[in-house]
Formats: structure tokens, sequence, C-alpha cells
């Protein structure tokens, strides 16, 4: 995975699923449901499409100019099969088995006229619409990435300190018609551990079709949530925060971003036999998240940018043209903060209490922010804005002043997503 926003889904995986089951909880050794057990196979399809740019300065002007250079896709089929069990009054735990059955990432020159040529070279300036400069050239394009396999699982506990449709024999009501507390709403706390159990993202692997690459990214991560809901007679409205925390271990390449946010939207309930266990629901749901800086990322341009050799003093080692020679392929990138905005519609149906299937579509867009976006210094000692050795600061070592300078810095812009799911839950 490639970004802290493909990151999202692993940090997320609790509310990008269904809303329906938002504030559901399965439990045990009440006195007329002694145990509770979910069994889902859940498949999703991702799509992503944005514009790359990248500054560039414009002689004739003066100014800085963010320039149009690349189209970006992004695409990814995930299959989860996911276990929940009651262990006591409602309090369940989880967990998640993700498989990336195609995980594909792709760059072409955008379709914008004068300013293509700029994007992927060294010198960072236009020599031409049909011209390519071999010498000048940091990667061909297009070009694109395949990878997949076992991603990171994630378990997780879910708690109901109150819940609004109690056991029946709790509050003495006639198990022939749905009756819920008046006097009270739904509340689910939770906590979530995302386990680096996936093989790890190196940006060197030859990631192709026939060569797939690894997905994981060896990163813990803690995911705190609380969600509230009230259910109606035909309406069951909801809302919900998380905060997400990156916990890097010895083997970790990236350092993740922290991502904070709400959901809130309703499900719609137009028809539902108690009796017959038989249910059909609407969902509507809106989903708003800030995702911080990442000091260290799989951003989307990380795959195909390089790595330019250096001499012992950090100085560029260059060729016989003088422009500064090519190591080796792929990068951890600095990432700009953003937010994330999704909207969600989705389907319900239950049958026979035993089996429940939903489908869910939606769209989504991340605000505009810089994918090279490292500092000089990853410690400025006298914070003069100079990275200086014999001022005592220390180099950042993602920094590359070729990528990340300002006036050389890549960004996206102009993202649309769409992502639909279908799962089947055996309820038992």
């Amino acid at each position: 995975m490639k970004i802290f926003n493909t990151l999202l889904f692993f940090m997320l995986l609790p509310f990008l699923l269904y809303a329906s089951n938002y504030t559901k909880v399965a439990g045990a050794f009440a006195e007329d449901d002694p145990f509770d057990a979910n069994v889902e196979v859940f498949f999703q399809g991702f799509y992503k499409n944005s514009t790359i740019t990248r500054e560039f300065l414009d002689k004739n002007k003066g100014i800085l100019i963010d320039a149009k250079n690349l189209d970006y896709d992004e695409t990814y089929y995930l299959l989860i099969p996911k276990l929940e069990i009651g262990v006591y009054k409602d309090l369940e735990i989880y967990a998640n088995f993700p498989v990336y059955l195609s995980y594909e990432k792709s760059i072409n020159f955008a379709t914008q006229a004068g300013w293509k040529q700029i994007t992927m070279n060294k010198t960072n300036t236009y020599y031409g619409q049909t011209t390519e400069d071999p010498n000048r050239i940091i990667r061909k394009i297009p070009d694109k990435a395949v990878r997949g396999g076992f991603g990171d699982m994630a378990v997780g506990i879910k708690w109901a300190p109150f819940y609004d449709q109690k056991p029946y024999h709790i509050l003495k009501r006639d198990k022939s018609r749905l009756n819920w507390d008046d006097t009270m709403a739904t509340w689910v706390i939770g906590l979530e551990y995302t386990i680096p159990t996936g093989a790890r993202y190196d940006l060197d692997e030859q990631a192709t079709s026939s060569n797939k690459g690894d997905i994981g990214k060896k990163l813990q991560v803690l995911s705190f949530w609380t969600a509230f809901s009230k259910r109606f007679e035909y309406v069951d409205p909801y809302f919900g925060v998380f905060y997400n925390l990156p916990l890097t271990i010895s083997s970790s390449l990236v350092t993740g971003s922290h991502r904070a946010g709400f959901d809130i939207g309703t499900e719609i309930i137009p028809y539902e036999d108690v009796q017959l266990g038989n249910k059909f629901s609407f969902d509507f749901r809106l989903q708003a998240a800030f995702v911080s800086n990442a000091e260290k990322a799989y951003s989307e341009v990380a795959e195909f940018l390089p790595n330019f050799k250096k001499d012992t003093n950090g100085d560029y080692v260059k060729g016989d043209d003088g422009l500064p020679v090519i190591d080796s392929w792929g990068r951890i990138t600095a990432t700009e903060q953003y937010f994330e905005f999704r909207g969600i519609f989705g389907l319900s149906f239950v049958v026979a209490k035993y089996l429940r299937l939903m489908s869910n579509v939606g769209f989504g867009h991340d605000t505009w922010h810089y994918l090279t976006f490292a500092n000089s210094c990853s410690d400025d000692k006298n914070n003069n804005g100079r990275c200086s050795k014999d001022e005592g600061d220390v180099p950042n070592p993602v920094y590359e002043p070729i990528l990340d300078q300002r006036g050389n810095r890549f960004r996206i812009a102009d993202t649309f997503i769409i992502f639909w799911n279908v799962s089947m839950t055996g309820q038992f």
C-alpha cells in the first residue's frame, strides 16, 4: 500500500464497512441469548483517480506554478474474512484477515498540453512535448506497479455500556414485536489493534503483474472509537468519532500519519418482521477525517521516484552530462496534512435471523496536499532555517533537493474516489 491515504482502509476498517451494523455488538450469557457469533466474508473494490502536479519556476513571469502533469490511478480488490464473538453481555471481540487480491498503481501523462514533459525530469524544466532527453528523465511514463497478498490483520474489542434494544426478559415485553428502551441510546466503545502481519512493502521490489510485490506496512496502529445510535420506529440515526495512532517497529520503513474524524448518518428501516427475523434497510452516511503530516510515508509517487547517488559529503554524484546519477528506484517521502471526505449509501437484508447480506457504494475526495514535503534538517540546532553540518545540524535522510525543495515539490490534486462493498454474514 502506498500512501497513508491507502493506509486509510486498515486504519478506518470499522467505519468503512457498513452502517446498519454501526453500533451492533455480539454478546453472551444473556438469559434469552446465551451466545452470539458472526462469521462474515467482505469484499471491496476501490478506485482512485488524481492529478499529480509539480512546482516549477516560470522564468518569464518569475513565479512558481503548479503544473498538472500526471494522471494517477489506484485500484485494488480486497477480500476480508471476519470473525466476531460475544464473550459477555454486550462485549465482543473480533478479528479481520485482509487479503489483497490485486493492488495496482499507475501513472501517465496528463492531457494538459504544454507542460507535461517537466514532471519526471531532473532539471524540472520544460523541454518540449515530444522530445525525451534520456539524460534528464527520472522515470519513463507510462508506468505501473502491482502488488497483492495477505495484508496487516486487525483484532479489536467492542463494548456497549448502554443498549437501547435490551433482551426481552429484561424489559418483559412481547417477543413478537420489536421494542427498544425509550430512556436511553446505544453507546459503543471500541479499540482496534492493527498487527503488522503482511510481508513488508519494499519500494525496490520489481512489482509487476507477473511478479506481484508485497503489501504489508510493518506499522502497528491503535484505533480508538466511540459511537452512539438511537432507534426510533423506522429510523436509526448514529454518530461516531475515531482516532488512529500509528506506532513503528524495528522493521518499519515509514512512520505513518495520525488520523482523527467522525461519521454521521442514519439507517432507514421500511420493513422488519421480528418473528421471521427478516429486515430490509437503507443507510446514508457522511465521513470526514483529518490526516496529519507524515515524516516517512508510502506516498502515491514514492513507487516511481529515484534515489540519487551521493558522495561522503552528501552531495550529488554527477555524470558526464553534469546531472545527478540515479542509484536506485523507489523512495519514502514526507507528506503534507490533508482532509478526507466520504459519502456512503448502503442496502442491508437480514434473512431468517441467521443470514445478513449487505452492499454499499461510496464516493470520496481528498484535499490537495504535497507528496514530497520533507525538511532539509531532522534537527536544526539553532533554528536558522539552514541545514549545516558545521553548525551541528542533523540532515534529514528523507530530504532530496530535486524532489523536496520549494519549486520542485510534487502535489496531489483533483482526487476522485469510488468504492463498492458486498458482504455476507452468518449470524449464530
